[in-house]
C-alpha cells in the first residue's frame, strides 16, 4: 500500500497570557500539499507522530477546533488559537523561504488512502 510522507509543523510563538515562548501546532503537510491540513484526523495523526518523536508535551496540548487545531501553552495552558497566530502563519509562508516559513516538528508517514480521507474532510461538499 502506498505512503505520504507527512510533517508536523508548527511555529514558536510568544504566549498571549505569560509571554514565554510556546510551540503551537498549525498543522500536517505533506510534499503534494504546500499548505497544511488542519482537521480532527490531522489532529489525531499530529499527536501520534509528536509522541513518537519525542514531544508528547506538545501533543497534550492540542485540540481540534473550529478554526483548526488548538494549541495551548505549554506553560500556562492558555489557548493560542486567535487570529494572530494565524496571521504570523501566513505572513512566515509568504514572506519566508517555504522551507524556513514553519518549525518541523515531526516526520511520519500516513497510507495514501487515510492522507486522502484527511485532504478531503477539510472540504465536506
Amino acid at each position: 500500500m502506498a505512503e505520504v510522507a507527512v510533517r508536523v509543523v508548527g511555529l514558536t510563538w510568544g504566549c498571549w497570557k505569560c509571554c514565554e515562548s510556546t510551540v503551537c501546532v498549525l498543522g500536517l503537510t505533506s510534499k503534494r500539499l504546500r499548505d497544511y491540513e488542519t482537521g480532527n484526523q490531522a489532529v489525531e495523526v499530529a499527536k501520534c507522530l509528536l509522541i513518537g518523536a519525542g514531544k508528547a508535551d506538545i501533543a497534550e496540548c492540542l485540540a481540534p477546533s473550529v478554526k483548526g487545531i488548538a494549541s495551548h501553552c505549554t506553560v500556562c495552558g492558555a489557548v493560542q488559537d486567535n487570529f494572530d497566530l494565524r496571521r504570523e502563519a501566513r505572513e512566515r509562508y509568504y514572506w519566508d523561504d517555504d522551507n524556513a516559513a514553519y518549525d518541523a516538528l515531526a516526520d511520519g508517514s500516513v497510507d495514501d488512502a487515510a492522507w486522502r480521507e484527511i485532504e478531503i474532510g477539510e472540504f465536506p461538499w
